[in-house]
């Protein structure tokens, strides 16, 4: 599981929140770990029955107007028991000044208490915003990931096997480049996965016997692209003669990343194979799939419609 700390989310400079520290600056390195944040409301009235301890807790005018209308000792309770909670960090929305007492008791337990000037719905927009790509799920695949023809193909396949040859071959008839051998996916959402090359790695691609090259200064800006959207995963292995290979597409095949599924086509390497022209066929074979044209279906009806027909007109003459 991924987290930042609150010091991060104080520091970055990619996200302007205006934050200032209040009190219990030691627990800077407290850790944030959902992008899900809790507006207080309920919780400064006295109500902890949906409180979530996990989530940074947002205040703002409206939490203070319901902490103000509690007596000094259900006000203290309600305090002690936040900071006593082990949340990451309270930040006070709109310039409101927090609670009296609250400095003394957080400073104590080192609960980070941050103010922002911004209103409370642009403070809660800007970190669930933020949070949501910092915290989101990723991981590095080995292989290269291109865009053809709009779709972002992940090629995989052991070592050696020719995915980068194949992927040269790709760029050379028009294809743009995202990234080879390490490529950094990260999951947005519940099913899209981003994939682009890490700082070092960006642009450039090994193949045997050349060496290193440079996609952009070789090809030209309109080669590359920075990042992409994986939809579809080619997975190339070495032909064995001895395996029962798919000659139908019937059914469709799958691969799962990041728990996300999507679709895959298995392609057997051998030297007489022109793999990249096989790839490209593959692309326009998945985008006609999104429109409901499925040739493999298609043709499967087709076959048993004729196999029908000539068992009743077998039965016809056999009857005569």
């Amino acid at each position: 599981m991924r987290t930042i700390s609150v010091e991060k989310l104080f520091k970055d400079t990619n996200i302007d929140l205006d934050l200032s520290f209040f009190s219990g600056k030691s627990g800077k390195t407290r850790q944030i770990t959902t992008s899900r944040i809790q507006k207080s409301g309920l919780v400064f009235a006295g109500i902890f029955r949906s409180f979530h301890p996990d989530r940074i807790q947002i205040a703002g005018e409206a939490e203070m107007i319901f902490f103000e209308s509690l007596d000094a000792r259900k006000g203290r309770e309600v305090l002690e028991k936040l900071c006593g909670s082990g949340l990451p960090c309270i930040i006070f929305a709109g310039g409101v000044t927090p609670p009296h007492g609250l400095k003394s008791m957080s400073a104590k337990v080192r609960l980070p208490v941050l103010l922002s000037g911004y209103d409370t719905s642009t403070l809660i927009e800007k970190i669930i915003g933020y949070l949501s790509l910092e915290l989101s799920e990723r991981t590095t695949v080995h292989g290269v990931l291109m865009d053809i023809y709009g779709v972002g193909v992940l090629i995989t396949g052991s070592s050696g096997i020719g995915k980068s040859e194949c992927a040269l071959d790709l760029i050379c008839k028009g294809h743009r480049f995202v990234a080879d051998d390490a490529i950094e996916i990260e999951k947005r959402g519940h099913n899209t996965l981003l994939g682009r090359g890490g700082d070092v790695i960006k642009h450039y691609m090994e193949i045997r016997g050349l060496g290193i090259i440079n996609i952009r200064d070789l090809f030209g800006l309109s080669s590359i692209i920075e990042e992409k959207q994986v939809d579809l995963v080619i997975e190339l292995e070495e032909w064995d003669s001895n395996k029962k290979y798919d000659r139908t597409g019937i059914p469709e095949r799958s691969f799962k990343l990041l728990n996300v599924k999507l679709p895959s086509i298995l392609f057997p390497v051998s030297p007489a194979r022109d793999l990249s022209t096989l790839v490209e066929v593959g692309v326009r074979n998945y985008l006609l799939k999104q429109t409901g044209v499925d040739s493999a279906v298609e043709f499967s009806s087709k076959q048993r419609d004729a196999i029908a027909k000539r068992r009743l007109k077998y039965r016809k003459k056999k009857e005569k």
